[in-house]
């Protein structure tokens, strides 16, 4: 008999138990889940799609408006990207993937800040690169800069940011992502910086990007979506931008794969 690739009994399938009824008076602090709808506008906008019949195959990318439209929300975080440099994906999950695929090979290592969000540690394992866990400091969950240093060899090749945190909460300081793109800089390594919770925030510490450094842009992937901040989980729309050389690469495992999101979810995304 052939047998199933080895590595997927490494990854776990966590999302079931969200999907399983919680016990008696269990509140759930595991998956980002809204606890309220869309907002209509939204689901207007895509039902006004459909009946005008936009259901044909279209940029696989993205449209140019959508494309557009991120470029410019992304501004606001000095995050200075042109639009053909977007690539609009199905989720966030999956724009994060697609990023791990452009720039990582088997046998590469991946620094998680620990802690960590467990889709990544699957993620980085299916494209045969290997995650490690860096621990964080126990007194606010923020980067340990002497554990990185200690967690880094010759095969060390990204590390993956996110902030404001998924699961701890926690959101870095401008000084520490300043220290993190640095580090990144000494290291050469790559960036996949996760910023899906950035408008998420109710601290007077909101969200840095790593682009707002020198050295940060052109090591940087930026990879957010609509999920968390637009009530759009189950709408499965996330975007991925980067350095051109690296988003050409990310087209071609997107139309490899997905070749687009669906055609109507777009002009409600715009």
């Amino acid at each position: 008999m052939p047998e199933v690739n080895p590595v997927l009994s490494q990854v776990g399938i966590g999302f079931a138990g969200f999907l399983a009824p919680p016990g008696p008076e269990v509140i759930r602090f595991t998956v980002g889940q809204p606890d309220f709808g869309t907002p209509q506008p939204i689901v207007d906008e895509a039902k006004a799609s459909l009946d005008r019949g936009e259901t044909a195959y279209t940029r696989p990318q993205g449209t140019v408006e959508l494309c557009e439209a991120v470029q410019q929300h992304l501004t606001q975080f000095d995050i200075n990207v042109k639009a053909d440099d977007v690539v609009v994906t199905p989720g966030c999950k999956q724009a994060l993937f697609y990023g791990m695929m452009a720039v990582l090979t088997p046998g590469d290592e991946v620094l998680l800040l620990s802690p960590a969000w467990p889709s990544y540690d699957g993620m980085v394992r299916l494209t045969g690169a290997l995650p490690i866990h860096v621990p964080v400091r126990r007194d606010n969950y923020h980067p340990d800069f002497d554990a990185l240093e200690a967690h880094v060899t010759e095969n060390t090749k990204a590390i993956i940011l996110n902030t404001p945190n998924n699961p701890t909460g926690a959101v870095y300081t401008a000084e520490e992502t300043k220290r993190l793109v640095e580090f990144a800089v000494k290291h050469d390594l790559w960036i996949l910086d996760d910023m899906i919770y950035s408008t998420l925030v109710w601290t007077d510490v909101g969200y840095t990007s790593p682009c707002a450094f020198e050295g940060g842009s052109e090591r940087t992937l930026t990879i957010g979506g609509w999920s968390k901040g637009w009530a759009m989980t189950g709408w499965r729309l996330g975007w991925i931008t980067g350095p051109t050389n690296v988003m050409d690469g990310v087209k071609i495992v997107n139309v490899s794969s997905a070749t687009h999101v669906p055609t109507f979810l777009m002009p409600a995304a715009a």
